[in-house]
């Protein structure tokens, strides 16, 4: 098993990628949102096929948040683009 190190809060937000907030606003109906990338997975043997990842989070005040985990294999990864434009047809949050 790796060892992982765990992260302060400031190392931690800086490797987050904030949405503009009229994105999230229009693609989601929220109001806050950023995404992460999964360092390391390829050291894991659950991650051996999977070895890249990103994180989203997408929340609103008044009903709380999700969180999407989404794992690519290299060749899955080169077509990110278009499976996140698919994600952006479908989670969205209701009034």
């Amino acid at each position: 098993m790796t060892p992982y190190k765990a992260l302060t809060q400031e190392e931690f937000e800086s490797h987050l990628f904030r949405f503009p907030i009229d994105y999230v606003k229009r693609v989601f109906n929220a109001d806050f949102g950023y995404y992460y990338y999964l360092a390391n997975l390829n050291k894991d043997i659950f991650f051996e096929k999977y070895s890249k990842g990103k994180v989203f989070h997408i929340e609103k005040s008044k009903y709380g948040y999700f969180r999407l985990y989404c794992f690519y294999t290299e060749n899955g990864y080169k077509n990110i683009c278009e499976y996140e434009s698919i994600l952006e047809k479908y989670l969205k949050f209701d009034d």
